[in-house]
């Protein structure tokens, strides 16, 4: 079932970790870098979760929120009195909504799953990223593979909600045959819903600086596009659906919160670095020190706390496609139809359309790549910003 809401989608980020890990870039802290006490931290963390949503909810006239995502860093960290205390203030009461929270195996057990499902919590996503204990030690993962392995079974006899598990590809010291190995293993446990990620090398992690000074070198490229493509085959052998570029789910568990995204939806980010983005702008918190010393006028959106930025209608049409384009569905022809007609749109990408026949489509249903478009999302991005810079560069009437 496809996300359709018009009410904002709510991001709430908790940047804490026990440790990171090597190809990790997203903003985080880990807890021996915190130089106060651990508890007082976690309590004035959520008194700043509580004021800034006040004030933004308030700001945009917000009631509700469509989807609940509690992102990280490691969520499940969080005491769960205060989890409970936040969910309370934000008013995220028990609802027919997906509430979702980021776990990592070594902080779940039984009794933290009744707690999550008492409060409401109805969606758990969990980092698996592996079963192969090298590759793991490798990541820097705190847990192995037989923690991983007991989390799941865990998450298996949860009555309160779903769950999901994110898989990396292409991590170095893989071959296609432990690649595929990996994967199998992994099948195994039939997640109703997964991420199966490409390996990104980033600039600044321990993995850049591992591979950098020649202590790791990444899979052959060749060998891993062999090893996706049957990779692939392997997933779908066992039933599931492809949805989105990494996404693959069975029965249509499809994650509400992503497609909030994928559909360009408007969302509230709380916490240091998450982004929100509301009508045609975009604003993003800075660092956890910022964020615990922000005075409440500077936790509105046009604050000192954020960067922001004022989306072009050229920006927004982009960004629809770009975020549109990586769903099996694509872009809607009625959501087309509020910028361009049909017939304009299709005389604009008709060179990228010929170029990309047997990947990208455009018919009354609207345009979306095919199944193995999904995989040249990128390359076929790069010609449509060209058709609409184009356009944009001899029409002013957008």
């Amino acid at each position: 079932m496809l996300y359709t809401s018009s009410v904002p989608s709510l991001y709430i980020h908790f940047p804490f970790c026990k440790s990171r890990c090597a190809y990790c870039d997203f903003y985080s802290c880990s807890l021996a870098q915190l130089k106060a006490d651990r508890d007082k931290i976690f309590r004035d963390y959520g008194d700043k979760i509580i004021q800034q949503n006040s004030l933004l909810s308030h700001e945009f006239g917000i009631k509700d929120y469509s989807t609940v995502y509690l992102g990280g860093g490691t969520p499940s960290l969080y005491s769960l009195k205060e989890l409970e205390r936040i969910f309370a203030a934000l008013k995220l009461l028990p609802e027919e909504r997906e509430i979702t929270i980021e776990v990592n195996p070594e902080s779940l057990d039984s009794a933290r799953l009744r707690e999550y499902g008492r409060l409401g919590i109805n969606r758990i996503s969990m980092g698996v990223q592996s079963l192969d204990e090298k590759v793991l030690k490798a990541m820097g993962r705190i847990s192995g593979r037989e923690q991983a392995l007991q989390s799941v079974q865990l998450l298996k006899g949860w009555k309160e909600g779903t769950w999901s598990a994110d898989f990396i590809f292409a991590y170095p010291g893989q071959d296609k045959k432990s690649q595929l190995e990996d994967l199998r293993q992994f099948l195994a446990l039939e997640p109703p819903h997964f991420s199966f990620y490409s390996l990104t090398v980033e600039e600044g992690t321990a993995l850049h600086r591992r591979l950098e000074g020649g202590q790791l070198t990444l899979p052959d490229d060749e060998e891993m596009e062999q090893a996706w493509e049957e990779a692939l085959i392997m997933i779908k052998q066992a039933g599931y659906e492809r949805y989105e570029i990494s996404s693959f789910c069975r029965e249509e568990k499809y994650s509400q919160h992503n497609l909030a995204y994928w559909n360009s939806h408007d969302w509230i980010g709380l916490g240091p670095a998450a982004a929100s983005k509301m009508g045609g702008r975009r604003f993003t918190g800075k660092d956890l020190d910022s964020f615990l010393a922000s005075e409440e006028q500077n936790l509105l959106s046009r604050g000192d706390f954020y960067q922001e930025e004022i989306l072009s209608r050229e920006d927004i049409l982009a960004e629809e496609i770009m975020m549109g384009l990586r769903t099996k569905w694509g872009i809607g022809k009625e959501r087309l139809e509020s910028y361009l007609s049909f017939d304009d749109f299709s005389l604009l990408l008709a060179s990228t359309l010929k170029k990309w026949q047997r990947r990208l489509v455009l018919d009354r249903s609207g345009l979306r790549l095919t199944s193995s478009g999904l995989d040249w999302h990128s390359a076929v991005m790069v010609d449509l910003l060209l058709d609409l810079d184009k356009f944009f560069d001899y029409n002013t009437s957008l």
